[in-house]
């Protein structure tokens, strides 16, 4: 995936990014932010303490994270968050470090939305699905109001892509012209493509 552009929301897949290296482009030159949605599998139930939030059992399933890369690294953000989820980095600074660490828990999959500055959004909306569920309150969401960034897809019915493009798509119906009865800017968001 080095030297690749993005100009718009993209599936990668964790090993196309690598570690060491190059993270996508992102649109080219400083367009190097934007929101992230990492995906986990947990391959067994886990216990674990999630700093100030105290003890919690995680059981098997899908998890999604939902994070912003507006800071100064950008979405270099996402090459640390593989580092963890690889055990190569031991320190718990966000509370997504707690269960990344967990050998029963593997990275399978991350979204990444460039130029658009929903984290809150896109958590809310997935919260809203009745495919998820919130497995810890306020689970990577203390500096917000949002109920958390931390998701569990309850049901296994409907592919974890699915789940968050259906509730992209919410969000894109939610900005709807009531003239054209159309998505505003559609064709030009980051989400829409």
């Amino acid at each position: 995936m080095a030297n690749s552009t993005l100009s718009a929301r993209q599936w990668i897949h964790p090993d196309e990014i690598e570690t060491s290296g190059d993270l996508p482009i992102i649109g080219g030159g400083d367009v190097t932010r934007g929101i992230y949605l990492l995906v986990y599998r947990a391959r067994e139930p886990i216990e674990r303490s999630i700093g100030a939030l105290g003890n919690h059992v995680f059981d098997t399933g899908m998890y999604f994270y939902v994070g912003s890369a507006f800071g100064t690294g950008g979405f270099s953000r996402i090459q640390r968050h593989i580092s963890v989820a690889n055990s190569d980095r031991g320190v718990s600074h966000w509370h997504i470090d707690y269960i990344a660490q967990s050998s029963a828990i593997q990275l399978i999959d991350i979204l990444v939305v460039p130029k658009w500055d929903g984290e809150c959004a896109l958590a809310s909306a997935l919260h809203t699905s009745p495919d998820c569920a919130t497995p810890v309150t306020k689970f990577g969401a203390t500096d917000c109001q949002c109920k958390a960034h931390f998701i569990q897809q309850v049901s296994s019915d409907v592919s974890h892509r699915e789940v968050v493009d259906a509730r992209i798509q919410r969000i894109l119906w939610s900005f709807v012209d009531n003239y054209s009865k159309r998505p505003v800017d559609m064709y030009r968001s980051p989400l829409s493509q």
